[in-house]
């Protein structure tokens, strides 16, 4: 009987994103806005030729970067040989939305049960900034799925097979940096994060692990040199990397990508949603740290931490890790695990009940699909309405948290329900605004806008 049950777990899980798909008329592919979604393209069809013809153009200025990103080429490569230019992307996409939704499903089952595995699930694939990294050929459409399986992997909750788990996170990890080198920032704080957890909880076995470690990511980077002399016609894609980053950090090119003023800041608003959602995070988990399992606070604590490196690393170093979309989707992938998990743990009086605990993933559904069919009722016209969103989402999330236990149940659990939707449909608000156009401000360099508003329903826009 178990194994039947798990059996259908699998294949709903399996189902998700084609589910969603057809019931959100999710966008499968959004206007391109940038140059280099499309010479990624070129190099998934035709790599050998672009390397052949382009070599000696290209060297010189990096662009041969754009061959290197293996973990998105190599993959997306096979898909390509195996069902074609549109039933390639399809199948990819549909594998990174599998591997997203489905690890997120299984960190939050094994927390804190079934609907809350479904909750998280649900969460990740309604994400507008997900759907849309998904819908190019830019390396965080493969990165923000990488990173959210990693991060889930390394959070499972399992000491007996805690070297198979750590292993699929090194590969996934490994995965991730080598499609998109900024994914080493949220790869590294959690990190970090992970083996500071270890070594004060659980400090046995460490040293085997970081070896272990090593060696797996050594041995998925070999792997990788192979597939990628034999699919793609080259071999070294690490010194073309290496080569880059190097030309990048020259102060002539940090003036052409990164802006030295932060005027731009209050346009993007969508990038509220990464604070509110640390900050939801530490204040339901304020007074719980020492009751708090090690996944949860490495989901927390190391979000927060990977907020915090991104805005450094944007506001003081010279990465723009925030103000260009297509590098702040990499912070998503660790947001939504802990959206999940807040709904989760704020909402324990409704997942503990056997009927109330399905009103929590219906809920984020229900929030999509009220925006899917009235997108212009969630348009905030200016960047203080959003701010004002922001600060009223927080507030209902703690009001949540902090509904009296004594309060009978028939009061509590709707009033727990109210609330967290409030919450969610704030952050979906906060998500799709729109980005208020403006003209040139000194110091800025202009960036496209995100679509983010129509990866809900856009299938029909």
């Amino acid at each position: 009987m178990r194994a039947a049950r798990l059996v259908v777990e699998g294949l709903l899980v399996v189902a998700l994103p084609v589910i969603a798909f057809m019931l959100l008329r999710i966008r499968l592919m959004p206007f391109p806005d940038l140059n280099d979604p499309a010479m990624h393209t070129t190099f998934i069809v035709d790599p050998h030729d672009i390397f052949e013809r382009y070599s000696d153009l290209f060297t010189p200025t990096a662009r041969l970067r754009e061959g290197a990103r293996v973990g998105l080429l190599v993959p997306a490569r096979i898909s390509y040989l195996l069902f074609g230019p549109v039933g390639g992307f399809v199948v990819f996409r549909y594998m990174l939305a599998v591997l997203a939704v489905g690890t997120a499903y299984l960190l939050l089952r094994r927390l804190a049960g079934v609907a809350a595995g479904l909750t998280a699930a649900l969460v990740v694939m309604t994400c507008p900034v997900i759907i849309t990294a998904w819908g190019t050929d830019f390396p965080d459409s493969a990165s923000v799925s990488y990173l959210i399986g990693a991060l889930a992997c390394l959070a499972m909750p399992s000491l007996e097979h805690r070297v198979r788990w750590g292993a699929a996170a090194v590969v996934l990890l490994t995965l991730a940096a080598w499609a998109f080198a900024a994914s080493a920032v949220i790869g590294g704080c959690f990190a970090a994060v992970y083996f500071a957890l270890r070594w004060w909880r659980e400090r046995e076995h460490l040293r085997r692990d970081v070896a272990i470690a090593v060696g797996v990511s050594l041995a998925t980077t070999v792997i990788l040199v192979i597939a990628s002399g034999l699919l793609l016609g080259q071999f070294d894609f690490i010194l073309p990397t290496v080569a880059s980053l190097i030309y990048l950090a020259h102060p002539s090119q940090e003036a052409l990508w990164h802006s030295s003023s932060w005027a731009w800041a209050p346009y993007e608003t969508y990038l509220l949603v990464l604070p509110v959602i640390a900050l939801a995070w530490l204040a339901t988990a304020a007074g719980r740290i020492k009751s708090l399992s090690t996944p949860h606070l490495m989901i927390g604590a190391g979000f927060t931490v990977a907020v915090l490196a991104a805005a450094a690393m944007q506001f003081i170093g010279r990465m723009q890790l925030l103000e260009e979309h297509y590098f702040s989707s990499l912070s998503w992938a660790a947001a939504m695990l802990t959206f999940g998990l807040v709904l989760a743990v704020v909402g324990r009086p409704l997942l503990e009940h056997r009927v109330w605990r399905w009103s929590v993933p219906a809920m984020v559904v229900a929030v999509a699909l009220a925006y899917e069919f009235s997108p212009r009722f969630a348009t905030i016209p200016s960047s203080g309405g959003v701010l004002a969103l922001a600060a009223v989402a927080l507030l209902l999330v703690v009001a949540a948290d902090r509904v009296p236990i004594g309060l009978a149940h028939s009061l509590q659990r709707p009033t727990v329900l109210v609330l967290l939707g409030g919450f969610t449909a704030g952050i979906l608000m906060i998500t799709v605004a729109p980005i208020v156009p403006h003209g040139a401000i000194p110091g800025v360099v202009p960036s496209p806008v995100p679509q983010f508003s129509s990866a809900l329903g856009g299938s029909d826009r």
